[in-house]
């Protein structure tokens, strides 16, 4: 029985199945690698490309540019974990009233290291880091918590016992409603 002649796409198909490097759109055969269109005649000359120096030089190429973005991305992810572990950290101590400095005591690190599994940062890192975007969030949250409503404004000056002038800005919200007017908000000190 002779030989039927398989039409251009269909052998082309073929070539992109047996050989991922490639794409097609039915009428040529184009490498991605070396960004080229090949001769698809025959599968000596497809094979003979990909045996070339310059694909085999360029596929490495590719080889070392996934690999390192995989790297990047597997490290950038890790890398997001750890700022939201030290933003939860600073969070917790925070409103545990656990001062930042307790960060300097080895065993309290280390526990903590061995139990959650991140490397917890330094006091400094969580105080230049952290703090500010909690800062951000809770005056965020203070704004929705007051907007709409009616307020009162007290500023509160004080001498601290290093001789310091220190003010205190208080707000709260002028309500009947007994719940929401004893809430206070201490927005800002200044010394």
């Amino acid at each position: 029985m002779p030989k039927t002649k398989t039409s251009i796409s269909n052998r082309l198909s073929q070539y992109v199945r047996e050989f991922p490097s490639f794409k097609t759109d039915g009428t040529v055969l184009f490498c991605k690698i070396c960004n080229k269109v090949v001769s698809a005649e025959k599968i000596f000359t497809v094979k003979q490309h990909l045996a070339s120096k310059k694909h085999i030089e360029l596929a490495n190429k590719n080889e070392v540019t996934r690999s390192t973005q995989q790297l990047f991305g597997e490290s950038s992810i890790s890398k997001m974990n750890n700022t939201q572990f030290a933003k939860d950290l600073c969070s917790a101590l925070i409103s545990a009233d656990i001062p930042l400095y307790k960060m300097r005591n080895q065993n309290f690190v280390s526990f903590l290291e061995k139990y959650t599994q991140h490397k917890v940062p330094s006091e400094t890192t969580l105080r230049t880091n952290s703090v500010k975007d909690l800062y951000k969030a809770t005056i965020e949250n203070i704004k929705s918590c007051v907007k709409n409503h009616f307020l009162w404004i007290s500023i509160d000056e004080t001498t601290d016992a290093t001789g310091r002038y220190v003010a205190n800005i208080i707000i709260g919200i002028l309500d009947s409603e007994e719940l929401s007017a004893k809430r206070k908000y201490l927005l800002n000190t200044v010394v």
